[in-house]
């Protein structure tokens, strides 16, 4: 992947298996960087690439279409809000001949350029959250998507459902933050069984508080 391009980058680890003197030797690990095929949210556009924004004060901890669950001090240190929400979708495609089982560590590399300005503080800080989709068929552009084509599986939108960031987002921490896909892209090459050249995968990225922008091109 040309990161000049596309600042939105995910790494499959495979576990090959070599053989020597008939005894198979599981030791050589191969790098595959996925292909980023398209990208949007929902909600008009603000600012550039993405824009994730999280609205609704009831049941903060819990979850639900509207942002990630808040849980002070876990997942983030202040619930401000913003207009209204905006969830971003990524769909990637996965090289359908690789065995899931062989999947040592899938990761999902996004960069952050910007902050909402509610967050007022520099230590004003939380996680970014993704969801594994059905990896539905998606037509969209940045803006105006409906969040609904692309909803969590089982709808579900508790913390145990996220796949949280490694990093903190702030506006002093901004820049690549980890998300660590591998369930998403096991589950995705299970379902297809090796029927298709190129698996796709449909992340859905939201946030627990405020908002913020990540970079795509």
């Amino acid at each position: 992947m040309n990161l000049k391009k596309y600042i939105v980058s995910v790494w499959v680890m495979i576990m090959s298996v070599t053989t020597v003197n008939f005894t198979q030797v599981h030791a050589a690990i191969a790098d595959y960087t996925c292909n980023l095929v398209s990208y949007g949210h929902s909600g008009s556009a603000s600012g550039t690439g993405l824009f994730l924004g999280a609205i609704g004060k009831e049941n903060l901890d819990v979850g639900s279409p509207d942002r990630a669950p808040f849980i002070s001090g876990v997942t983030g240190n202040n619930s401000v809000e913003v207009g209204s929400s905006r969830v971003g979708a990524l769909e990637f495609s996965v090289d359908g001949s690789i065995d899931p089982n062989s999947i040592v560590s899938a990761t999902m590399n996004v960069y952050v350029n910007s902050i909402n300005q509610n967050f007022k503080n520099s230590d004003d800080w939380m996680f970014l959250a993704a969801y594994e989709t059905e990896n539905p068929s998606l037509t969209y552009s940045v803006g105006g998507m409906d969040e609904s084509l692309y909803p969590a599986i089982n709808n579900d939108y508790s913390y145990e459902a996220v796949m949280w960031s490694n990093e903190r987002c702030s506006k002093s921490n901004l820049g690549w933050k980890t998300i660590d896909v591998k369930r998403a892209v096991v589950h995705a090459l299970e379902k297809d069984g090796g029927k298709s050249d190129e698996v796709k995968v449909v992340i859905r990225l939201h946030v627990p508080a405020c908002g913020l922008n990540v970079s795509v091109a």
